[in-house]
């Protein structure tokens, strides 16, 4: 966590993953918009704007060369992306989860 916080972008590029990639959660918090290669895990990346899913090694060189650039979107997508994380995935969250449990 240490490192992302001193990152501009997360850049994925694993094969294979399970869910929502930890290294994920931790760029949203960290405010960074993630450029995935092969992962949209529920379509998050590009449903809430938090990132691009390349999906292939030209493109992401363009998405990578787009965030680097453009400072603007690269800080509005990483706005996104803890406005995300804090919804989906802060204590604050804890009473919706306790609450599944107690039924």
């Amino acid at each position: 966590n240490n490192l992302l916080s001193k990152g501009h972008i997360l850049v994925n590029t694993s094969k294979n993953e399970g869910g929502a990639p930890v290294t994920f959660l931790q760029a949203c918090m960290n405010s960074m918009p993630i450029i995935s290669l092969n992962h949209n895990p529920d379509q998050v990346l590009t449903k809430y704007k938090i990132g691009f899913h390349s999906k292939n090694m030209e493109q992401m060189i363009k998405d990578i060369m787009l965030l680097s650039k453009n400072h603007v979107l690269r800080n509005k997508m990483g706005e996104l992306s803890r406005n995300y994380a804090i919804e989906h995935y802060s204590m604050k969250n804890v009473d919706k989860i306790e609450a599944l449990f107690n039924k």
